[in-house]
C-alpha cells in the first residue's frame, strides 16, 4: 500500500494491512507500545537555596530550568558546591515547570538539576528514540500543563506510551536518519549565525563612517536627533485600523503575528497613536533592542513614542543604525533608572547626536545592509523548511507509517 493511502486510512482510524491498533495508536505488527515507565528511569531535580549557588564558576554547574539550554547547547551560568540531584552525560533533560514545559535536550555532561527539570536515564537506543518522540510531542506536554505556573508531573511522563520497533537495527536506522537531519539543521544554524556576525561587522563599519563605500568621501556630520526627527502623536483615526505591537526581532508587527497574546480594550483604541510606514517607534524595551521601524499603517499603544523624519533620510540606513549595538549601548548608558520601568522619552532621544551623511551615501549603505538582511532571511526560510521536513520525517518514522529497510 502506498504511503499516502496508508495515511488516509489511519486518519479515518482504519487499520491498514500489516498494522494493528493498540489503544489510540496504529503501529506495524512487529512493533510494540510501551509505557515510558517500563523503559527508563526518571529522576526529579531538587531546589537549591540561593545562598548555596553562585555565578563565579565555583563548584558543579547548576541548571535551574529551560532558560539554561536551547535546542542544542547547555549554558552554564550557575554553580554549586552542594549538589542534590545530578544528571549524567547522555541523559535526556526535560523541563517540567514554567513556560518552557516539555522542552528537551540531551545532556553533554554532569550537572546538578533543579526542581524545574527531570532527567531521563536508560539504554542508549531507547533514549535516542524517546528523545525524538518527546521532541515530536513537545506541544502535547505544553497542552497538558495547567495552572498559573504551567507544569507536568512524573506520571504525565511515565504513563505516556511510545511505539517502538522490536528490531534494534530498525531503531538504529531511524535514529541515524533523524540525526542526519539534525546535523543539517545545526550546520544551517551555524551559517546563519556567521552571516549575522558578518552583518554586525558591516554595520559597525558602514554606519559609523569608519569604512566608506567606493565613490564617497568627506566628513560625516553628527547632529542632534531633534534636528532630524520629530515626535508624532496622531490620534485622528476614530479607533479604526490594525492594532500593532513592537517586536525586537521583527520591528513593528501586527498584534496577531506576535507569539504573546497582548490584551487590549477595544473601547480605548481611540486613544491609540497612528503610525505610518517609514516611521520609527521607541518602545518600553528600546534600551534592550533599539528603536523599531514600521512598514505598516496602524494603531499603537499610547505607551509608544512615534518619530518621523523632518529632513530627507534613507529609511534603511536609520533602520539599521537604530538597531546597531553601538546605538543600543548609548541608549542604555544615557538613561538612568531605565530598568526600573522608566521609558525613553522623545526628550531623552532628542539630545542624542546621530550620524548624518548625504542621502546618496545613506541609500548606498542601506542597500548593502538590506542585501545582507535578505540573505539571512532566505537562509532562515531554508532552516524553517528543514525543521518542517524533520518534523514530517519524525511523524512518519517514529510511528512506523514509513518503514526503513533493514
Amino acid at each position: 500500500m502506498e504511503t499516502k493511502e496508508r495515511i488516509k486510512n489511519m486518519i479515518k482510524d482504519e487499520v491498514p494491512d500489516g498494522y494493528r491498533k493498540i489503544g489510540s495508536n496504529i503501529i506495524p505488527r512487529d512493533w510494540y507500545c510501551e509505557k515510558i515507565s517500563k523503559l527508563v528511569t526518571l529522576i526529579s531535580g531538587q531546589h537549591i537555596e540561593v545562598k548555596e549557588y553562585n555565578t563565579l564558576g565555583d563548584g558543579i554547574p547548576y541548571l535551574t530550568g529551560p532558560a539554561d539550554f536551547n535546542e542544542r547547547v547547555i549554558t552554564k551560568s550557575k554553580y554549586t558546591k552542594k549538589p542534590k540531584v545530578m544528571c549524567q552525560n547522555g541523559d535526556i533533560l526535560i523541563a517540567v515547570k514554567g513556560s518552557g514545559v516539555g522542552k528537551t535536550i540531551i545532556s553533554d555532561g554532569e550537572y546538578c538539576i533543579s526542581r524545574q527539570l527531570m532527567a531521563i536515564r536508560g539504554p542508549k537506543h531507547i533514549l535516542e528514540m524517546l528523545y525524538h518522540n518527546l521532541k515530536l510531542n513537545e506541544t502535547i506536554y505544553k497542552t497538558d500543563s495547567v495552572g498559573l505556573i504551567p507544569g507536568i508531573n512524573r506520571s504525565d511522563i511515565l504513563n505516556k506510551k511510545i511505539p517502538l520497533p522490536r528490531n534494534d537495527e530498525e531503531v538504529t536506522k531511524i535514529v541515524t536518519i533523524l540525526s542526519t537531519w539534525d546535523k543539517a539543521i545545526e550546520l544551517k544554524e551555524q551559517l546563519i549565525e556567521e552571516k549575522k556576525q558578518q552583518k554586525k561587522g558591516l554595520m559597525k563599519k558602514l554606519l559609523t563612517g569608519k569604512v566608506r563605500l567606493p565613490g564617497f568621501e568627506g566628513e560625516w556630520e553628527y547632529i542632534q536627533a531633534r534636528k532630524l526627527f520629530q515626535n508624532i502623536s496622531d490620534k485622528g483615526h476614530n479607533g479604526l485600523g490594525h492594532v500593532l505591537s513592537a517586536n525586537q526581532e521583527r520591528g513593528i508587527i501586527l498584534r496577531t503575528e506576535g507569539n504573546i497574546d497582548i490584551k487590549y480594550d477595544k473601547n480605548n483604541l481611540k486613544n491609540y497613536k497612528k503610525v505610518r510606514p517609514g516611521e520609527f517607534v521607541i518602545s518600553l524595551r528600546s534600551f534592550q533592542g533599539g528603536i523599531e521601524y514600521s512598514k505598516y499603517e496602524g494603531l499603537l499603544s499610547p505607551a509608544y513614542t512615534i518619530i518621523r523624519n523632518i529632513v530627507p533620510i534613507d529609511d534603511s540606513f536609520y533602520k539599521h543604525f537604530f538597531k546597531s549595538t553601538d546605538f543600543i549601548t548609548r541608549l542604555n548608558g544615557m538613561i538612568y533608572g531605565i530598568r526600573d520601568g522608566k521609558q525613553i522619552s522623545f526628550k531623552d532621544f532628542a539630545v542624542l547626536k546621530l550620524p548624518y551623511t548625504t542621502l546618496e551615501e545613506q541609500i548606498a549603505i542601506g542597500k548593502v545592509l538590506e542585501c545582507s538582511s535578505v540573505e539571512i532571511g532566505l537562509l532562515e526560510q531554508e532552516l524553517a523548511a528543514l525543521k518542517l521536513q524533520k518534523k514530517g520525517l519524525m511523524q512518519l518514522l517514529l510511528t512506523g507509517i514509513v518503514r526503513v529497510q533493514c
